[in-house]
């Protein structure tokens, strides 16, 4: 039956053939890579035999309606002579699927040996598909054949010597009625080529990412983005982020990565094809919060081996700074060896001189200690600072106490072995920032905060005598009055004598604008 279709389609192409169907230009704009030889039949005869060795793609240039359950692929060429005598029988391996969801397999394969015109030849070969009944193939539609092999299953008659042309080949696929083409071979569909771009913007729990979908594979990009986790080469099965479709550079930010974390990412791109991956880039995540282990002494309060907690039942469970945005901070109990509250703040900067007030990345009171630690609302454990915005994990540290001025680190400080960030004002002078003038030196060649800043606006002046002359030998009271540089409870001549007036002139070196 499948030879009978075949030969009324020859019929119909020898009475419909008209001089120039097609030209040669067209039948070579692509080529077929395909393998053929004969193999031995059961009954000392041979049959053909076609290695596909790379997909082949064709474009429909007009509807093909299925009147014969199937369609025909003719390679061009194959042969050098007609084969004699060749053949033509039922044949299976190939499969084939469209655009449009339309699926087959081959049902015939061989030669003919009629010439008609410049359609077909007696050098041609002609593959058989099935397709499905009353099925209609669109114009436009593309339909792709994989690679595989074909090979007659009915003894065909081919001779053990039959030779072929070196390939590569040309084909079409012939229309309906047999007289034209309705196909012609396009470059096979493939998946997109992409690249992933370098990460930009990093912080502790966002990143900018993209890409740039370079070659679309021959096939619409329907969906490009990037998709990223904490093991190299991530796929679309793990954390994606869509960023729409189509060629070109894209990017976007993404959020919720996980801080202090090595980040792999990767851009991706889709089409009909499948999805490709551009190269797999890694980079660290910042940290989202830092735990302090600083050190520091205060001026007033120092006498001569630790310092006084004299005001120890005085200090308020709400603590008392509203320094650059800082806000919030209780403490279910006061310490005993609680001196008084302080604020650490941490900035993040190029330099010392450009950590301004606007570096901030985060801030916490906490209590310091009679020993010059510093410690959290619990008295013992070292203090916890929330990060945002930051994107390294290197910060100059600062101390804020409401009477004495602020000082800051000269260097940022890094994490240590410990998992702290520690630094020590007390020991070393080079560790704050212009020492000579934010320091002053103890009886005992250690380092501390200067006293005298009663009204806390980073210099000892008139303004603060002014404050101590309003508040001496008056009641002491922890919220209203700053005059009692030495933290003993009483405002009298011993803190304007031996510190505001001694201070006079100083002021906190630690950048503001």
């Amino acid at each position: 039956m499948s030879e009978f279709r075949f030969i009324r389609k020859i019929i119909g192409l020898a009475l419909l053939i008209f001089t120039g169907l097609t030209s040669h230009s067209e039948l070579e704009a692509q080529q077929l890579d395909a393998t053929f030889s004969v193999i031995p039949g059961d009954m000392g005869n041979y049959r053909l035999k076609m290695v596909l060795n790379q997909p082949v793609t064709f474009q429909f240039s007009e509807s093909y309606a299925s009147t014969q359950n199937a369609f025909s692929v003719i390679i061009k060429n194959l042969y050098n002579t007609t084969p004699s005598p060749g053949g033509f029988g039922a044949g299976t391996g190939l499969s084939y699927t469209t655009s449009g969801g339309k699926s087959g397999n081959t049902v015939n394969m061989g030669t003919y040996g009629l010439t008609f015109g410049p359609f077909i030849h007696t050098t041609d070969e002609v593959i058989v598909f099935s397709l499905a009944p009353a099925t209609t193939i669109a114009s436009g539609e593309t339909l792709t054949i994989p690679a595989g092999t074909a090979i007659q299953t009915t003894p065909g008659n081919y001779g053990a010597s039959q030779s072929f042309n070196a390939g590569p080949y040309t084909a079409v696929i012939a229309n309906s009625a047999f007289t034209g083409v309705a196909a012609t071979m396009i470059a096979s569909a493939s998946p997109p080529t992409v690249t992933t771009a370098s990460a930009v913007s990093i912080t502790s729990t966002t990143a900018v990412l993209g890409g740039n979908v370079t070659v679309d594979g021959g096939a619409a990009v329907t969906e490009r983005g990037i998709v990223w986790g904490t093991i190299a080469n991530p796929t679309t099965a793990d954390n994606k982020v869509t960023n729409g479709s189509g060629n070109g550079v894209f990017s976007a930010t993404v959020g919720s990565l996980p801080a202090a974390a090595t980040i792999h990412y990767r851009a991706y791109a889709t089409n009909t094809q499948g999805t490709s991956y551009g190269s797999n880039i890694s980079f660290a995540t910042p940290p989202d919060m830092a735990v302090v282990a600083a050190t520091v002494f205060l001026e007033g309060a120092y006498n001569g081996v630790d310092l006084s907690k004299n005001i120890n039942s005085s200090i308020p469970l709400t603590q008392p700074y509203n320094v650059n945005g800082h806000s919030g901070g209780t403490a279910p109990g006061i310490p005993a060896n609680a001196v008084d509250w302080v604020l650490v703040e941490l900035r993040e900067a190029a330099s010392a001189a450009n950590a301004l007030s606007s570096a901030k990345v985060g801030s916490a009171a906490g209590f310091l200690m009679n020993d010059g630690t510093i410690k959290a609302t619990d008295g013992s454990s070292d203090l916890t600072i929330s990060l945002s915005g930051n994107s390294g994990s290197g910060f100059y540290v600062v101390i804020y106490h409401r009477n004495h001025l602020a000082i800051m680190s000269a260097n940022p400080v890094s994490e240590g072995a410990g998992g702290t960030y520690d630094i020590d004002f007390t020991t070393l002078s080079a560790n704050t920032y212009q020492a000579t003038s934010a320091l002053t030196t103890l009886s005992t060649g250690r380092f501390a905060m200067p006293a005298g800043d009663a009204d806390g606006d980073g210099d000892v002046d008139a303004a603060d005598l002014t404050t101590w002359r309003a508040q001496n030998g008056g009641v002491f009271t922890y919220n209203s009055t700053n005059g009692d540089f030495n933290l003993d409870g009483v405002i009298n001549a011993v803190d304007r004598n031996d510190f505001q007036q001694k201070n006079e002139s100083k002021t906190s070196k630690v950048p503001t604008t």
